[in-house]
């Protein structure tokens, strides 16, 4: 449970809306219960019949919430109990002891339902039309108390009226406090969803959603960040660019279909990706060709790309029934100053091919 909780605040988990009006529900119907007792106890029989039905009301709200999955009849509902009861109670006490206040918070919860419920949201009308009746039921009865006094047949003492007060003062403070919750909760959650949906968003755009690796989009970036911090710069790190390529990956298509093909694909992906640190980027430039950019001189570059060849070539895949390994060939060239991106790209591609052509899984480098 204090997990559960704790994953609410973090904005980590959605709060349930049942459960939040449930809660809000049985809140007021425990102030209600409580008024019915003091008033029952203080001999004000109409006031007290009457908070017995309040109760009564939201016992039924609880079992129609239970029933119900939209919530804009709850909040009516309670909306104009809220301000039926404060305008009633106020008249028959009298201004001095805070019944009217319980309207005011009726204005943030208006708004926070038309925040956080889907089928009303953007809909402002609902607040606003909701305040204006607050306001114009708070001052018309601020001017009738001020006329006619309290209603009430039977003697309202003054300290029953304090007691009333500083009870119904501190209610009300709780009920903003619990509105401030619930919105800072309904925020924190939507930004961290808003979040993990731009962290998505930015994993569609820039990496290859088969092998995980960057796209060809993105890597381009890269490359010319990299350019950008390297030319012209004395005592720049260097860089190389291994252009590898999966041999016969055609006929692994052809035997086996393309759906085991892109299992292979994921292998070499992952064989790729081990072999690199993480300040080395690996791409899938296109089909089954894989580029690879090396923080490196072309000495740390060549064993890296015969260590990557090796490897690829020691490791078995399951593919359905068989166990077959698959090869590459890679090409490799290192930035020269005045050089562009292109005519690296281009030289490591040109020598990855004649390794093609020379018989495949090898590494070639000038």
């Amino acid at each position: 449970m204090f997990h559960l909780i704790r994953q609410i605040f973090e904005g980590k988990t959605e709060l349930d809306e049942r459960l939040k009006y449930q809660m809000i529900c049985a809140m007021i119907g425990s102030v209600h219960l409580i008024f019915m007792i003091v008033f029952f106890y203080f001999g004000f029989l109409f006031p007290a019949v009457y908070n017995v039905l309040i109760v009564l009301f939201y016992i039924g709200m609880q079992a129609l919430i239970a029933r119900n999955s939209r919530f804009t009849s709850v909040f009516v509902a309670v909306f104009l109990e809220i301000i039926t009861h404060s305008v009633i109670v106020t008249l028959y006490f009298g201004w001095e002891g805070g019944f009217i206040y319980y309207m005011v918070p009726l204005i943030p919860m208006a708004f926070y339902s038309c925040f956080t419920l889907d089928y009303i949201r953007k809909k402002i009308l609902m607040p606003v039309v909701s305040s204006l009746i607050v306001f114009t039921v708070f001052f018309s009865v601020l001017v009738t108390t001020d006329r006619i006094g309290c209603l009430s047949p039977t003697p309202v003492t003054e300290s029953f009226l304090h007691g009333m007060f500083y009870f119904n003062s501190f209610m009300v403070l709780m009920f903003f406090l619990t509105t401030s919750v619930l919105f800072s909760i309904e925020i924190r959650y939507m930004q961290m969803h808003l979040e993990n949906e731009n962290v998505s968003l930015l994993r569609m755009a820039n990496f290859d959603p088969l092998t995980r690796l960057l796209n060809r989009r993105s890597m381009n970036v890269v490359l010319k960040q990299v350019l950008d911090e390297t030319e012209g710069i004395e005592g720049a790190e260097p860089f190389c660019i291994l252009m590898a390529d999966i041999d016969d990956f055609k006929q692994v298509n052809d035997t086996y279909g393309h759906s085991k093909g892109d299992e292979v694909l994921v292998e070499v992906a992952h064989v790729l990706q081990s072999n690199v640190r993480e300040q080395d980027k690996v791409c899938r430039w296109g089909g089954e060709e894989m580029l690879i950019l090396l923080r490196s001189d072309m000495e740390v570059a060549r064993s890296v790309a015969q260590r990557i060849c090796s490897d690829m070539a020691s490791t078995s895949l399951n593919i359905g029934d068989d166990m077959i390994n698959v090869t590459l060939t890679l090409g490799v060239s290192e930035y020269k100053d005045g050089e562009s991106i292109r005519s690296l790209i281009e030289a490591a591609d040109q020598r990855m091919y004649r390794g093609k052509r020379s018989g495949k899984n090898c590494v070639v480098w000038n």
